[in-house]
């Protein structure tokens, strides 16, 4: 009798502590997610006017997008504002909106540095009209396995530092240069029919392609080689921006003509700066691609 009163106490003890138990975990869990907010972010992507970054990668100089006639540009060093193609823009506003937290990773300042989300960080401010809608920093970052980054957050009004998902310092961590028009051609290799290069003596001629087959001067182009050139004029970039007003005659160019009636003109001026018809916004240094693009027939006979 005794035993069974015992085993009885035992029981309602042990359930009693098991509810205790449960009640401590589902409070606690309570007050995490009371102080886990589960957006960060909110902005409206059509409303969006202007973007202002302060990158680590360029000692958190301020770098300045702004929306003008729906149109995106970019305020350079010399104070000139350039086109920016609309996907580099929406590239940040879509990676902002996909900022979500996978946890609460800090809840005071003694973090911040810890995390490089204090002045060290990437400052990206967002801006509806005249009303900043995000204002947050983006700090350190570390892979998580299985082959995933994490990134460290922190709202610039809020002590709480977040861990979200992916690699933001690749998209926001940029300089002016990195948002401007870096393109001269862009054609479809298989395309181009005909290049006419006008340049010195030594460099000028008429490569073309007839019956599938390339001819250059009117004698037969060797075809790795005219691959091979041909595959650089299509895909021709360059990150070397002059900010020079275009003086003078032009002393060469060289016009690239595909199917379906398209061409683009490149024109090289004596000051060392190239100008494209392609992109009509951007002057560009001449230096390295001059060796690009300009060719003797002897580099691409058989």
């Amino acid at each position: 009798m005794f035993n069974k009163f015992t085993n009885k106490k035992l029981a309602v003890t042990f359930l009693f502590l098991l509810l205790l138990v449960a009640v401590v975990i589902i409070l606690d869990n309570t007050g995490k997610e009371s102080t886990f907010d589960q957006q960060i972010v909110s902005i409206d992507s059509t409303r969006v006017s202007k973007i202002i970054l302060y990158p680590k990668s360029n000692n958190h100089k301020e770098v300045k997008l702004v929306k003008q006639h729906d149109k995106w540009q970019i305020q350079t060093a010399s104070n000139k504002f350039k086109n920016v193609p609309p996907e580099k823009v929406n590239e940040l506003i879509k990676a902002a909106l996909k900022i979500q937290p996978l946890r609460l990773a800090a809840k005071n300042e003694k973090k911040w540095k810890e995390y490089q989300v204090d002045t060290s960080g990437t400052r990206v401010e967002m801006y509806e009209d005249d009303d900043k809608t995000l204002d947050i920093v983006i700090g350190k970052f570390m892979f998580q396995e299985p082959q995933s980054m994490t990134t460290f957050v922190r709202l610039t009004n809020e002590n709480n530092v977040y861990a979200v998902d992916g690699f933001l310092e690749f998209i926001f961590n940029k300089t002016a240069e990195s948002f401007r028009n870096e393109i001269l051609v862009n054609l479809v290799n298989d395309e181009i029919n005909k290049v006419s290069l006008n340049y010195t003596t030594d460099s000028s001629f008429v490569l073309e392609k007839v019956n599938g087959k390339w001819f250059i001067n009117g004698e037969s182009a060797d075809s790795a080689k005219t691959a091979d050139y041909t595959r650089t004029l299509s895909n021709l970039r360059s990150p070397e921006f002059a900010d020079v007003q275009i003086k003078g005659q032009k002393s060469g160019s060289i016009k690239i003509e595909s199917a379906g009636n398209k061409s683009v003109e490149l024109n090289i001026y004596p000051d060392g700066v190239i100008a494209s018809s392609a992109n009509k916004d951007e002057v560009f240094y001449a230096g390295k691609l001059l060796s690009q693009i300009i060719k003797s027939p002897s580099d691409l006979n058989r």
